[in-house]
């Protein structure tokens, strides 16, 4: 008894004083961390904010550079607030712009070198008026299609025509084929497939022998470029098959006279702070390279509806931090239809673009993004067809192409490229 007694007497209790350190110690270490927490925290909202800000600073740039774009000399700006992101101008040599014109001619025959079809010369033209033939295997050709194509171009479609038609109870056909070299050598025939046996039903129908030989201006040449039709029986005898017309389609385009191409441009970029998070999404516009409006024909997709979609595209990116991207790497085509330009029917096409350059940079902090119109250039071309492709493309990307068409076969197709140069200043 006297042995516990002793032990229990060397039982010692904590010092308040330890006690007081302890539980003090414990509480500033909650503290800080709370108070790291709560700053972390705090500096991660702002960010954010600040971010969410730029959104929508960045949308009212667009609206103001695109508005200042409406007016010669016409000049605005947007403040942007830097303090954990910052807004810059990033020059993207990968986006050139380059506008080629790519005319579609139709030309008719004027000369039959051979052949052995009745009233062969009716077919020059489409009038009703046919060329006919009644012997199987019989053939005719055509020359002199009169195409003055540059030496320098480059041809990328060929295609023969035909509107012809059997008698009413016939179901023959006829097949066509064409030569390069004045008839030394001739590409494989194409047959019509069985014709309509009524002229009323009876269209212009297109073959394609692009892919013939490699064409030029030279194998196009009167010296050098024919046709053929030959006649085919069907069944136990042979009906006459007419032939109203027989012309000759070549799309081509010449390198050197593009008609617009822009060397490189600029995007402006607000790039987010190192606490910001994001995902990738669309603010404004689409990424293609052009934006198109036809005011007699609309043809509208998702991307693409009408003439108040936006010529920018902005953007958030993650792929290197959270960055908000605006560029005008496209263009817009607007499409009138026929009018009058002098005495002739034109088929009349405006192409603008905005083109952004790169003013003073300076400044930190708050900063002023400046737009300042500072040119309008305007250029008019004409093609003396009624058909033109344009053949867009933006940087190594693709090629798109439009097609401008006119129904009235003696349209000419008028083009006015409408640059809008803004500059934009950073102080």
């Amino acid at each position: 008894m006297k042995t516990a007694k002793n032990k229990g007497k060397n039982i010692r209790g904590i010092s308040p004083v330890i006690t007081t350190l302890i539980i003090s110690g414990t509480l500033l270490i909650i503290l800080v961390i709370a108070s790291f927490v709560s700053t972390n925290l705090l500096e991660l909202q702002m960010a954010n904010t600040e971010f969410e800000q730029a959104k929508t600073n960045m949308m009212l740039l667009d609206e103001v550079i695109q508005d200042v774009a409406l007016r010669p000399g016409a000049g605005g700006y947007v403040q942007f607030n830097q303090r954990s992101g910052g807004i810059g101008i990033a020059n993207n040599t990968q986006q050139t712009i380059k506008i080629t014109a790519v005319p579609t001619v139709i030309n008719s025959p004027s000369t039959t070198p051979s052949g052995n079809w009745k009233n062969p010369y009716d077919a020059y033209s489409l009038d009703n008026s046919p060329a006919y033939t009644s012997s199987d295997g019989s053939t005719q050709q055509y020359g002199n299609y009169g195409f003055n194509i540059p030496s320098n171009a480059i041809v990328t479609r060929v295609e023969v025509g035909y509107k012809a038609w059997t008698d009413t109870q016939g179901d023959d056909q006829i097949s066509l084929t064409c030569s390069w070299n004045g008839g030394t050598n001739w590409a494989a025939w194409q047959n019509s497939g069985k014709l309509n046996n009524s002229v009323a039903f009876a269209n212009v129908t297109w073959i394609n022998f692009t892919s013939a030989t490699s064409w030029d201006y030279s194998k196009l040449s009167n010296a050098n470029f024919r046709v053929m039709v030959k006649g085919i029986k069907i069944g136990n005898r042979m009906d006459n098959v007419y032939l109203d017309w027989i012309p000759v389609r070549v799309e081509y385009y010449v390198p050197e006279s593009d008609i617009y191409e822009l060397p490189s441009s600029i995007n402006l970029v607000y790039r987010g702070g190192s606490k910001v998070s994001g995902t990738d999404m669309r603010l404004r516009g689409y990424n293609v390279p052009y934006v198109p409006f036809n005011l007699t024909k609309i043809n509208v997709t998702d991307s693409q509806t009408n003439m108040t979609d936006s010529l920018s595209y902005l953007r958030v990116e993650t792929g290197s931090g959270v960055q908000i991207k605006l560029d005008y790497n496209r263009v817009r085509i607007i499409n009138s239809g026929l009018i009058f330009v002098g005495s002739k029917r034109a088929n009349f096409t405006e192409i603008t673009f905005i083109r952004l350059l790169q003013g003073n940079t300076t400044g930190s902090g708050t900063v002023n993004v400046k737009a300042q119109n500072i040119n309008i250039n305007t250029t008019t071309v004409e093609y003396n067809t009624n058909h033109v492709t344009l053949r867009i493309q933006i940087g190594n990307n693709q090629p798109e192409f439009v097609s401008l068409f006119s129904e009235n076969p003696d349209a000419v197709t008028v083009i006015m490229i409408t640059e809008v140069v803004i500059r934009i200043s950073i102080s």
